[in-house]
C-alpha cells in the first residue's frame, strides 16, 4: 500500500502518516488482519490494496 499511495501522491495533492499498529494495543484490536489499511479521520477508506476513488472522493471534499 505504501508504494502504492507514493505513486499517487505524484498525482494527486495530499500528505499521509505511516503508523505502525504493533505499537498501540488498541489499533491491534481495531485492525488486526485488515492491515494494511488506510484511515481517514477515523473511518476505514480501504485494506490491503489502495482504492484510488475512494481517495479521490476524499480529496475532492
Amino acid at each position: 500500500m505504501r508504494l502504492a499511495l507514493v505513486a499517487l501522491k505524484r498525482k494527486l495533492d495530499f500528505s499521509w502518516e505511516e503508523i505502525d499498529i504493533d505499537r498501540d494495543t488498541a489499533l491491534i484490536f481495531r485492525y488486526d488482519t485488515l492491515v494494511p489499511v488506510l484511515d481517514y479521520q477515523g473511518v476505514e477508506v480501504c485494506h490491503y490494496f489502495i482504492d484510488q476513488p475512494a481517495i479521490e472522493a476524499i480529496i475532492a471534499r
